[in-house]
């Protein structure tokens, strides 16, 4: 198994990295924090924030994202707090 690359955010396995990616056509960057396992497994998307005002989606999101340690998981876990700024 590989570890994750998204736009310009890369990571092996076993890491924990967090940054921004652009949205293509736009000038908006949507904070992303990708997690791999140091074992294979499924990878999963998790997001929070798809209307912008439902803040309790968007905590649960984070606080999930600071809770899940790259030693605990097989595969990858990809996390969007927020995905829709307007």
């Amino acid at each position: 198994m590989e570890g994750i690359k998204i736009q310009n955010l890369s990571m092996d396995m076993g890491c924990k990295v967090s940054g921004y990616i652009k949205v293509i056509n736009t000038e908006l960057l949507l904070l992303i924090t990708l997690i791999s396992g140091n074992r294979e497994g499924k990878r999963v998307l998790i997001t929070g924030g798809i209307h912008n005002l439902e803040y309790v989606g968007i905590q649960a999101v984070i606080e999930l994202e600071n809770k899940i340690n790259s030693e605990d998981i097989c595969g990858n876990v990809i996390i969007m707090p927020l995905i829709n700024k307007t």
